[in-house]
């Protein structure tokens, strides 16, 4: 079974200087499509490793936080460590 469909054909009726503008605006045109899509394209890898690299310092930051945090914790612990030696030897020597 064919299936007859007409397309109509677009005929455009340009004058010499239309058809002589018609490349030049196809090729501008083209040329702004592709440089366009270049500087998205740039854009979008370089938001991506700036967002890397302060994603990295953001992480530097919390873990040097962290780091402040579990040696003033050890710094208590060993404080306690040893004032309980100290108390247990001075039990020890009383008795």
């Amino acid at each position: 079974m064919k299936f007859n469909i007409n397309i109509p054909k677009l005929k455009f009726k340009l004058n010499l200087k239309q058809k002589f503008l018609w490349p030049v605006i196809s090729a501008i045109f083209i040329v702004f499509v592709i440089t366009v899509g270049y500087l998205i394209i740039n854009v979008y890898y370089k938001s991506i490793e700036t967002r890397k690299e302060n994603l990295n310092l953001y992480a530097a930051q919390q873990a040097e936080k962290i780091a402040t945090i579990s040696k003033e914790e050890l710094a208590v612990a060993r404080t306690m460590a040893t004032t309980f030696e100290l108390l247990t030897e001075d039990n020890n020597l009383k008795r």
